[in-house]
């Protein structure tokens, strides 16, 4: 403004006036839209910026989300896992069985062997 002052101060036609005003007005109006310009394109990177970190984070909680998913077993699977442990618990069942029958056998035998030798020990005593 001081300059409008200035130059209106100097003998000037008001065609020159109101050019003068026309032209600082131009240049003002130039400047206030190069810096808002400016202004929108910091703001647009920054809006991009955040869409790509958006798209980041939700891309990991899909990946996260299908490593559980195939974690998880099916109904399937899990029928197909019991029926496996159903089939060892019964040969570990099978198999103790037969172990504890073959300790019994032993026991019987030894006890048969001890009850002979015994009967011969008294037999010999006596005669």
């Amino acid at each position: 403004m001081d300059s409008i002052k200035k130059y209106m101060n100097e003998t000037v036609s008001q065609k020159e006036y109101f050019e003068k005003i026309i032209e600082l007005n131009d240049r003002r109006y130039s400047e206030v839209n190069a810096e808002k310009d400016k202004a929108l394109a910091a703001a647009l990177i920054a809006v991009k910026e955040e869409n790509r970190k958006t798209e980041i984070a939700a891309e990991k909680r899909f990946e996260l989300l299908n490593e559980l998913r195939s974690g998880v077993a099916t109904k399937d699977e899990v029928k197909a896992l019991e029926k496996v442990v159903d089939d060892l618990k019964t040969n570990q069942n099978t198999s103790t069985g037969k172990g504890l029958g073959l300790h019994q056998g032993w026991i019987i035998l030894i006890g048969i062997i001890g009850l002979i030798g015994g009967i011969i020990t008294i037999i010999s005593k006596i005669q």
